[in-house]
C-alpha cells in the first residue's frame, strides 16, 4: 500500500511536469533569424514542419524534464538515505526507530509522500529565475531544432545557399538574368554584376518549382493554398525586381553606384525568400521532390539535381557518430569478454582449489591438489581449469554486459550532449571552429563538456544501482543502496572527469577534421584515448581497492584490466569516429560536382 501511494506521487510529480514542459514548448524562441528570410515571419510554427517532427521535439523536451525530475528526485532519496545512516552511526543502545533500517528493503515509500511533488515545484519553479531562464530557452531551442520547428527549414535554406546553381541552369533558360544582361552587360563593372547574376540564376532556378504552375509537379503532397501569403509575397518581390530592373542607370552618373547596391539587396532578399518558400514546401511534402521529368548532363531537371544536394546534404557528426557508437559497443564487447575469461584462467591457475573442489562439501583430492599446483599445469588439471571456466560464462557475460553498459550511456550521452549543443552554437554564429592550437579555447570547451560530466556522474551511479536491483530480483534493501553509495561514491563522483575528456576530445575531432589532414586527426583521437585510460586507472588505483591480489602468472594487475574495460570503448568510439569523418569529408569533396539525375528521376 506504501508503494502505490508513494509512486503514485511520483507519478503526481511527474506529469505536473510534462504539462509544464508543453506550456513552455509552445513558446516561440527569440532566436529564429525571421531577419534573414522576413517571408516566413508571420507563418505559425506548425506549418513549418511536420507533425511527426513536432511530436518528436515535445517528447525530446519532456524527456529532458522528467531526466531532471528522476536526477533530484532520486538524489535527495539517496542524499537521505545516507544521512539516516550516518545518524544511526552516532547513536548508541536502543532508538525510537529501531533498528528495522538495517534489514528494511528500499521501499522509498517509507519517506515524505511530498518529496516529489516538492521536487516537480521546485523545477518548475527555478525555471522561470532570471538566472536559469537561459538555461531553459537554449533547451526549448534545442528542442525546437531537433523537431525542425522551425529549424529544419533553415537547415534547408543553409543547403539550398551551398547548390551551384550556375551549373544546374547551364542550358536552361534564365528569364531574369537574361533580361538583366541585356540591360547593363558592358555597361556596368564585372564585381557589380557578379553578385546580382548569382542571385538571380537562384531565382529563375528555384521558380521552377515554386511557380504555381508548376508547383503541384513538384510537391504533390502539401495543400499548397495554405501557403499562399507565402506565395503572394515572393511575387511581389519577383514583380519589384522587374521594375527595378527597368529604371536602372546605363551611363555613368551620381546615382548608378547607388541604384546597383539597391538593386543587388533587392535580389539577395527575393533569393533568401524564395529559398525560404521552397524549403517550407521541401518541408511540408515530407522531405521529398517529386517529378516525372529527367533528362542527362545540362539537360537535367535543376530541381531533381538539387533534390540531389539536399539528400547528400553535410551530417558527419550524426552518422558518424551513431556508426561508430555501434562498430566500439561490439569491439569493447568481445574485448571486455575476452579480459574476464583470460582473468579466470589466471586466477584459477594459481588458485587450484577452486576449480577442483567437487561433493556437497566441496573436498579435494590432496594428491591431485599438489599435481595441479606445478608451474606446468598436466592436461588433466588443464581439463578440469577450462571445464569450471566453462561453467562460469554466464558469469562472465553478465560482468561484461554491465561494464559496458556503462561505458555505452556514458560515450553516448557525453558525445551526443555537445554535438547537439554545438550544432545550436554553430547556428547562433556563436562558435568559432577555426582556432588555433597555440590559442586553444580551454574555458569554451570546459563550459560545451560541464554537462556531459554530470551526465557521466549520474549514468554511472544509474548502471550500479540497476546491476545491484537486478542482482537482489529488484529490491536492494537500504543498507545495500548505503554501502554501495559509501563504497563507491568517489568513483562515481570522478567519472565526471571521464565525461569532460570524451566530450573535449569529440569537440577537438568535430571542429579540426575539416582543415587538419587524416593522419593528424588520428593523433587527436590517441592522445585523447591515452588520457582516458590514464584517468580511469587514475580513479581506480584512487578508489578502489582490489578484493583479491592478482594472480602470479597474470600479466597486469587488476587496477589495469578495470581500466581497459572502461577504456576500450571510449578508445574505439574516438578512433572509428575520427576515420569516419575524414572518410565523409573525403567522399563528399570527391563528389562535389552534383550527380545528374537520370531518366525519369521520380522518388
Amino acid at each position: 500500500m506504501y508503494d502505490l501511494v508513494y509512486w503514485g506521487f511520483v507519478t503526481a510529480g511527474a506529469v505536473t511536469l510534462v504539462i509544464e514542459a508543453y506550456r513552455n514548448f509552445n513558446s516561440p524562441s527569440a532566436r529564429h533569424p525571421f531577419v534573414l528570410h522576413p517571408i516566413l515571419k508571420d507563418v505559425e510554427v506548425r506549418n513549418l514542419c511536420t507533425t511527426g517532427e513536432i511530436i518528436a521535439g515535445f517528447a525530446f523536451y519532456a524527456v529532458i524534464y522528467l531526466i531532471a525530475y528522476v536526477v533530484v528526485l532520486s538524489s535527495a532519496e539517496v542524499y537521505g538515505l545516507l544521512m539516516q545512516a550516518n545518524n544511526a552511526l552516532d547513536q548508541i543502545g536502543a532508538t525510537d526507530q529501531g533498528t528495522v533500517m538495517l534489514d528494511d528493503t528500499a521501499t522509498l515509500s517509507a519517506a515524505q509522500y511530498d518529496k516529489p511533488i516538492l521536487v516537480s515545484a521546485l523545477i518548475i519553479s527555478s525555471l522561470s529565475l532570471g538566472a536559469v531562464k537561459p538555461i531553459e530557452t537554449t533547451l526549448r531551442s534545442l528542442a525546437h531544432r531537433l523537431a525542425g520547428v522551425p529549424r529544419g527549414v533553415y537547415r534547408v535554406i543553409k543547403d539550398l545557399g551551398d547548390v551551384p546553381y550556375e551549373k544546374l541552369m547551364a542550358g536552361h533558360p534564365k528569364r531574369l538574368v537574361e533580361r538583366f544582361n541585356q540591360r547593363s552587360e558592358g555597361k556596368v563593372p564585372e564585381e557589380w554584376r557578379r553578385p546580382i547574376v548569382e542571385s538571380l540564376t537562384a531565382i529563375d532556378c528555384l521558380s521552377i518549382a515554386t511557380d504555381p504552375n508548376n508547383r503541384v509537379v513538384y510537391f504533390p503532397l502539401y495543400n499548397v493554398e495554405r501557403l499562399k501569403s507565402l506565395s503572394d509575397k515572393l511575387g511581389q518581390d519577383i514583380d519589384r525586381l522587374e521594375t527595378l530592373m527597368d529604371v536602372l542607370p546605363v551611363q555613368n552618373d551620381e546615382a548608378l553606384e547607388e541604384k546597383y547596391d539597391q538593386f543587388a539587396d533587392e535580389a539577395a532578399l527575393a533569393r533568401s525568400n524564395i529559398m525560404a518558400l521552397f524549403a517550407v514546401l521541401y518541408i511540408r511534402n515530407d522531405h521529398a521532390i517529386y517529378s516525372s521529368r529527367g533528362g542527362h548532363g545540362e539537360k537535367a531537371d535543376p530541381i531533381m539535381r538539387i533534390r540531389n544536394a539536399l539528400e547528400t546534404s553535410k551530417k558527419d557528426e550524426h552518422n558518424s557518430f551513431g556508426l561508430s557508437i555501434v562498430i566500439a559497443f561490439v569491439i569493447a564487447f568481445l574485448c571486455a569478454f575476452f579480459l574476464y575469461y583470460i582473468w579466470y584462467y589466471w586466477y584459477a591457475a594459481a588458485n587450484p582449489i577452486i576449480y577442483l573442489s567437487s561433493g556437497p562439501e566441496g573436498t579435494v583430492d590432496p594428491g591431485l591438489l599438489s599435481t595441479c599446483q606445478q608451474e606446468k599445469l598436466p592436461a588433466n588439471c588443464v581439463a578440469a581449469l577450462q571445464a569450471w571456466r566453462h561453467s562460469r560464462i554466464d558469469e562472465i557475460l553478465s560482468r561484461a554486459s554491465w561494464d559496458q553498459l556503462q561505458t555505452l550511456l556514458v560515450t553516448t550521452f557525453s558525445v551526443l550532449l555537445v554535438i547537439l549543443g554545438r550544432e545550436v552554437r554553430i547556428e547562433q554564429q556563436s562558435w568559432r571552429e577555426n582556432w588555433k592550437f597555440y590559442q586553444f579555447p580551454f574555458l569554451r570547451m570546459l563550459a560545451m563538456s560541464l554537462l556531459s560530466g554530470l551526465v557521466a556522474v549520474f549514468l554511472t551511479a544509474l548502471v550500479e544501482v540497476g546491476e545491484l536491483s537486478w542482482d537482489t530480483n529488484l529490491t536492494p534493501t537500504r543498507m545495500q543502496i548505503i554501502d554501495l553509495f559509501q563504497q563507491s561514491g568517489r568513483f562515481f563522483a570522478m567519472q565526471a572527469g571521464a565525461g569532460i575528456i570524451l566530450a573535449m576530445a569529440a569537440l577537438i575531432i568535430m571542429d579540426k577534421h575539416r582543415s587538419q589532414s587524416v593522419l593528424f586527426t588520428l593523433v587527436i583521437a590517441a592522445i585523447a584515448s591515452l588520457l582516458y585510460f590514464l584517468y580511469q586507472w587514475a580513479i581506480l588505483f584512487v578508489t578502489v581497492t582490489p578484493s583479491l591480489p592478482p594472480p602470479p602468472t597474470a600479466s597486469f594487475s587488476q587496477t589495469i584490466r578495470d581500466a581497459l574495460i572502461l577504456s576500450v570503448l571510449p578508445v574505439c568510439f574516438l578512433i572509428v569516429f575520427s576515420l569516419l569523418l575524414e572518410w565523409s569529408e573525403h567522399g563528399r569533396e570527391s563528389s562535389r560536382a552534383v550527380v545528374p539525375v537520370v531518366q525519369g528521376g521520380t522518388q
